[in-house]
């Protein structure tokens, strides 16, 4: 998380996770990795799970409370 953090693929107010479980999974030494992030509590803490990968792109849906899916849509980040 720190090296990921250091790179700027995650910036720090996610690093808290602000309602949500965060857990990244490193697939490889070469740099491969994802992360997802889903609500802690379904409703009062949020209501998307998101994915985010090596290549730094945000993706997000509804699961209702479940792990989100690497071909969720895009977040839009403007």
């Amino acid at each position: 998380m720190q090296e990921l953090i250091k790179d700027g693929m995650i910036n720090t107010a996610m690093q808290g996770g602000r309602g949500y479980t965060i857990d990244v999974t490193v697939l490889d030494e070469g740099g491969r990795y994802f992360a997802v992030a889903v609500p802690v509590e379904y409703g009062p803490t949020g209501r998307r799970s998101f994915y985010m990968d090596e290549t730094g792109v945000v993706r997000g849906a509804d699961h209702q409370g479940g792990a989100p899916k690497p071909d969720d849509p895009v977040v839009p980040t403007s």
